[in-house]
């Protein structure tokens, strides 16, 4: 009821205030307009009096306002705005305004004030002031709010009377409806049924209430058949679950064993560093017992432990970082591990304990150290062997000298015969091949990249530059060399520039017709190069160096890059058999590859893999 008459009165409270409002704005828009129109036509009715200055047709004029009880005063302005004529009620007991405004209509309180110039075409004569008592007005809409409220009342009083003549039609399904649900919820007694009493909605919420009763009654059975089942079911499941974890716990002995027969460490450690398991490796190696260890932090395993490494290790691991450390010193064992820590993640990727592995790399250390002093000395020997080839290189070229210069001495100090100067020219020949011999000897043991440094080098460039070098044996054997745009790689520049330097050469004196010289190059991936040693996921450029000339047999393509092999006869092509040899080392000492692959008459094929970047 309640709800009923707050409705109501606020629909009519809502009705009555829309109304009051609209006429009131309404009325106040309509009686501006309409005292503005009256303003306008004495306005108009003014204009001869104010231009002909006749106050009394003035004051005539505004006596015409007398028809318009609602208006109390009114005057006019001359153009200088001096008081020209007035009118005016009883009630009107204020002074007029000392002077005109411009056109403006205001409301003060109970009035409506208004200026409206006095216009003859468009000349402006004077103006007009009209002031119009609004408070009938007013009392207008008083009466509009007494009677919306005289009739809210009475509409209220029927509401009130018709709903209590209709409320037992409500409230006594109801009222059935609630007594049931208070004792099926104090009782769960779900067999009663609530009576219906009418068709309509009530009616129809009885019926939707008794089959809801009726369904959960038959829900009720349905879960009491589904209870007994469940517990059929649980105990058959108990029966599995005792099997599985009998199954679990003979898998669990099995990866136990596995980890027992394992010659690595292996432990894990939860989120608190606490052991939670550990191998037969790691109780032999550490003495430990698991019905000791187990449970425990590896500080309260291992005291005097703080500042082991391995703690910071194993804290990085717990915050989920993958942890491989290739050479640790344990401090309790004096051991050299190689160490893998693995975060272990549930479902929701947290970390909640760690795996590590330790693989005993003592003897590989001790081995490396064995080594590096090895190579210390095996340095040394090779600095002792490059300066004594040095000294040796030096001291040699001097009796070779001399005897070059003393055969000429005796081949010019008498007349010899043709047999006398053959033997002359071997002489010299043979010193001479000597010489070079022992050059490329020299130039070969100082090849080495350390002390070195690498700098960034455009093979454009050098391949230039061997070109001017070689500008006279080009001109003279008319050769022709093309290539692609080479790379810029870090390298050493002297050695490069040697590198292309033999290549070119070799294929220049080789030859027996016109050299043609094909350099290309391309870039490709380290699994597509079948080579030993390739670094895997690298980039390399692969160099050819392709010509037309003599060739070699096939079988002979490793054999051509060792030192002091040659594959021609001397008399034929001149050489000292060392110029691939330094090719190899030069394609080396810049972590690179080189082979070749050629027949005879079919020319020859080098082939340059060097890396994309050199580190």
């Amino acid at each position: 009821m309640s709800v009923i008459l707050l409705t109501g009165g606020l629909a009519l409270l809502l009705i009555s205030a829309s109304y009051i409002a609209y006429e009131f704005f309404t009325f106040r828009e309509t009686v501006s307009n309409q005292l503005i129109t009256e303003g306008r036509i004495i306005a108009s009715n003014s204009t001869a009096a104010i231009a002909f200055e006749s106050e009394s047709d003035a004051q005539e004029t505004l006596s015409a306002l007398k028809a318009e009880k609602n208006i109390i005063a009114a005057c006019l302005y001359d153009k200088k705005g001096r008081l020209f004529a007035t009118y005016s009620t009883k009630s009107f007991k204020d002074n007029f305004p000392a002077a005109p405004q411009s056109e403006s209509h205001t409301i003060n309180g109970f009035y409506l004030e208004t200026f409206i110039p006095v216009l003859q075409k468009d000349t402006r004569l004077g103006t007009l002031y009209l002031k119009l008592d609004m408070t009938a007005y007013y009392t207008r809409f008083a009466w509009y709010a007494l009677i919306a409220v005289l009739f809210g009342g009475i509409t209220l009083l029927l509401a009130v009377y018709l709903t209590s003549r209709l409320q037992k039609n409500f409230s006594a399904p109801i009222l059935e409806l609630a007594a049931k649900s208070k004792l099926v919820s104090e009782k769960h007694d779900y067999s009663v049924r609530a009576e219906k009493m009418s068709d309509d909605e009530l009616g129809l919420l009885t019926d939707a209430f008794n089959q809801m009763l009726t369904q959960i009654e038959i829900q009720n059975m349905q879960i009491a058949s589904f209870n007994r089942e469940l517990e059929i079911k649980v105990k058959e499941r108990t029966q599995q679950l005792n099997k599985s974890n009998e199954d679990l716990q003979m898998q669990n002995d099995f990866v136990q064993t596995i980890l027992d027969s394992s010659m690595d460490l292996m432990a894990v450690y939860d989120k608190e560093t606490r052991i939670l398991s550990f191998n037969k490796a790691c109780e032999n190696l550490y003495h430990l017992k698991k019905e000791n260890i187990l449970g425990k932090t590896y500080i309260e395993a291992f005291p005097n432990s703080e500042n082991n490494p391995f703690i910071t290790h194993l804290k990085k691991a717990l915050q989920g970082e993958f942890i491989h450390v290739e050479r640790f010193k344990s401090p309790i064992t004096n051991k050299y591990l190689e160490n893998f820590l693995v975060p272990l993640r549930d479902a929701n990727n947290n970390v909640y304990a760690v795996f590590t592995t330790g693989h005993d790399i003592t003897n590989i250390v001790e081995a490396e150290e064995q080594l590096k002093n090895i190579n210390a000395a095996l340095t040394k020997s090779n600095r002792d062997l490059e300066q004594f080839a040095y000294v040796a290189s030096h001291d040699l070229q001097e009796p070779l000298r001399k005897i070059q210069v003393y055969a000429q001495v005796i081949e010019k100090s008498q007349v010899v015969d043709e047999q006398t100067q053959k033997h002359f020219d071997k002489i010299r020949n043979a010193a001479q091949r000597m010489t070079e011999l022992i050059r490329a000897v020299l130039e070969y043991s100082r090849l080495s990249k350390k002390d070195k440094q690498f700098k960034l080098i455009d093979l454009n460039e050098v391949l230039e530059n061997v070109k001017t070098d070689f500008e006279l044996l080009i001109a003279e054997k008319n050769a022709t060399i093309t290539s692609d745009e080479l790379p810029c790689i870090k390298g050493i520049p002297l050695q490069l520039n040697q590198l292309f330097s033999n290549l070119i050469n070799n294929s220049l004196k080789f030859s027996l017709k016109e050299p043609v010289i094909t350099i290309s190059c391309t870039t490709v991936a380290a699994d597509k190069i079948l080579i030993e040693g390739i670094k895997p996921y690298a980039e390399y450029f692969k160099l050819k160096f392709k010509d037309n000339g003599i060739g070699f047999e096939p079988q002979n393509a490793e054999r051509i890059f060792s030192i002091f092999q040659r594959l021609h006869a001397k008399e034929e092509y001149s050489g000292t058999g060392i110029g691939l040899a330094v090719c190899k080392k030069i394609v080396e000492n810049h972590e690179g590859f080189i082979d070749a692959d050629s027949e005879p008459e079919q020319g020859a094929e080098f082939t340059i893999y060097l890396p994309n970047e050199h580190l």
